[in-house]
């Protein structure tokens, strides 16, 4: 089953389309460009069928840690009510600490270099770090990254 917009009309943009199918529930940015597939849903199974449509109250972009990490999220603020999120993100399966990862041993032909940044997992946070700059493209990207950086600590 598929279900296409044709038409949005009087919808803020950045809201989000979520339908419901039975058991499935879809969602997506408007305007949608695309169908919205259920494809394990027949028309004789897609009930109950609900649609609603969300409008963002808030956002922000956060610039993960490698080992997960707890994280304050300042979300509205000027034309809106001030909101405030406090998150947890840590992988699946982690306890309420996270343990201390101890450095990787040097894999053979592995130089001094490859393994300080495996140690400390760098590569992939300096990756996360230009991802949101690219998505972001902040006035000052260089205040930006600064900041980020200094939330690592």
């Amino acid at each position: 089953m598929e279900v296409i917009v044709e038409n949005a009309s009087g919808i803020p943009d950045g809201s989000i389309l979520s339908i419901r199918a039975g058991s499935v529930r879809r969602q997506g940015t408007l305007p949608a460009d695309k169908p919205v597939r259920f494809t394990n849903t027949s028309l004789l199974d897609a009930s109950p069928f609900k649609v609603d449509v969300f409008a963002p109250l808030g956002g922000s972009r956060v610039v993960l840690k490698p080992r997960g990490d707890r994280y304050t999220l300042n979300l509205g603020g000027e034309s809106g009510p001030k909101m405030q999120l406090d998150l947890l993100v840590r992988e699946i399966g982690s306890g309420a600490e996270q343990p201390e990862v101890k450095p990787s041993p040097k894999k053979e032909g592995m130089n001094e270099t490859q393994a300080y940044l495996e140690q400390h997992e760098i590569v992939h946070f300096v990756q996360n770090l230009m991802a949101s700059v690219l998505a972001d493209k902040p006035q000052d990207p260089y205040a930006y990254m600064a900041h980020h950086l200094n939330t690592c600590r």
